[in-house]
């Protein structure tokens, strides 16, 4: 996959369920195709953010304030984890 662009939207696929647990972890499962995929903490806050925000800049501007990180390292992380995301159909890229 190519870099993520400022105006790609991450699109949360609408068969997904989540399960969160007691340590703030998640489970993300595609009803359809049964693949899963789980995130600890620092993922989990890194799925409320692609779930609340329109388009990668905001995902990654916010996630730096929220980390005290600097952006390329977001994005990079980000960029990582949508890959695996797209790849077990939980998210789909809309340019």
């Amino acid at each position: 996959m190519e870099s993520l662009r400022k105006e790609t939207k991450i699109q949360i696929n609408d068969d997904v369920y989540i399960s969160r647990n007691d340590h703030n972890q998640l489970i993300i499962l595609n009803l359809n195709t049964s693949m899963y995929f789980g995130l600890d903490s620092v993922g989990a806050v890194f799925w409320e953010y692609i779930k609340k925000h329109e388009n990668v800049s905001a995902i990654i501007e916010r996630l730096s304030q929220h980390f005290n990180v600097g952006e390329p390292i977001i994005r990079k992380d980000l960029e990582n984890l949508v890959i695996q995301l797209k790849n077990k159909e939980l998210v789909k890229i809309v340019n």
